[in-house]
């Protein structure tokens, strides 16, 4: 009599029974199984002894490869063969770059909001963004302006881009008269853009800037020599700013006076008090008070008056009246 073969039963893939048949051990006692989906043959380790839980596992890993696909099931349950991609940062604006700059400044507000208001203009040129008079309206043109440069990538502003920019702009120009205004002018625009990334403001500038810094390597350019030849008849002048502002605008008329004849900067003239002025030396005292500073410590200093604009200034102080 021959043997009958004993009949191997099957079960379906999505049975515990059928991967408990197709477990294996390597070189530790935890349980691992081969599994197959697509063109991918991988061995899944259960991180189990337990014939029955192993068995439980490569079925649920069986289920999500069909399910979810394999980058899915692979990170789910081998995360550790899975690279992590990092979250890309977003890239630094100028206006965030500005705004970083401004909470650690520690110079005068008018001097950052001068380099400021510069380093915007050089954006703008390198953008090529027309300018016209809706980017004074403070409703709309201006905010618009304002956000497209703010908005623009700090890395968008290179070396190469503001060299190649210089040329340009002194070319436009035209006449030979007019390039040596346009160098000026632009030395004037990187020296100030370039204060904004001084070592001493980047030290406190927690931020990851662009490499290389906008203004690496580049120079203010060759600028044309300078001699002042004055074209003004101050004489002239002065009659007719006598003339005409010293009785219908006679705080104009001081302005002139001060601008002119002490050489008086806006901002001194605009925060001077009667108190600087000793007309008893004829002289006027240029210092820091309670209504602002003066440009630079230098600054300061004790300026002489003519006779003339001291008596005319000591005419106009209002008497002080004591109440007794």
């Amino acid at each position: 009599m021959t043997k009958s073969r004993k009949k191997t039963q099957t079960y379906a893939k999505t049975d515990v029974r059928y991967w408990r048949q197709r477990l294996t051990r390597r070189s530790n006692e935890e349980w691992h199984c081969r599994i197959g989906f697509g063109n991918h043959q991988d061995r899944w380790p259960l991180h189990t002894a337990n014939r029955d839980t192993a068995a439980t596992k490569a079925r649920d890993i069986y289920l999500s490869l069909m399910a979810k696909g394999y980058e899915a099931t692979r990170l789910a349950f081998k995360p550790w063969t899975v690279e992590v991609k990092k979250k890309a940062q977003p890239a630094l604006t100028v206006g965030e770059f500005l705004a970083a700059v401004r909470s650690v400044f520690t110079g005068k507000p008018t001097t950052l909001t001068h380099y400021e208001r510069k380093f915007r203009f050089l954006v703008a040129q390198l953008l090529e963004l027309k300018s016209d008079r809706t980017k004074f309206d403070p409703r709309r043109g201006f905010k618009k302006h304002r956000k497209k440069i703010d908005s623009t990538p700090l890395a968008f502003v290179t070396p190469e881009r503001i060299t190649q920019w210089r040329v340009r702009y002194v070319q436009a120009a035209g006449n030979p008269l007019a390039q040596n205004s346009a160098r000026v002018s632009a030395a004037s625009i990187i020296a100030n853009s370039k204060a904004l990334f001084s070592k001493k403001v980047l030290a406190h500038v927690k931020l990851t800037l662009p490499n290389p810094l906008p203004f690496a390597g580049v120079d203010r350019g060759k600028l044309p020599r300078a001699r002042y030849r004055s074209k003004v008849r101050i004489e002239a002048l002065t009659k007719a700013a006598y003339g005409e502002l010293k009785n219908t605008q006679p705080e104009a008329f001081k302005i002139y006076l001060l601008a002119l004849g002490a050489g008086l900067r806006r901002g001194e003239i605009d925060c001077l008090t009667w108190e600087q002025f000793d007309f008893e030396s004829c002289t006027l005292s240029v210092e820091v008070n309670q209504y602002g500073g003066t440009k630079t410590d230098s600054s300061a200093e004790i300026i002489d008056l003519s006779t003339d604009v001291a008596a005319y200034f000591e005419a106009e102080r209002e008497p002080v009246i004591l109440s007794l």
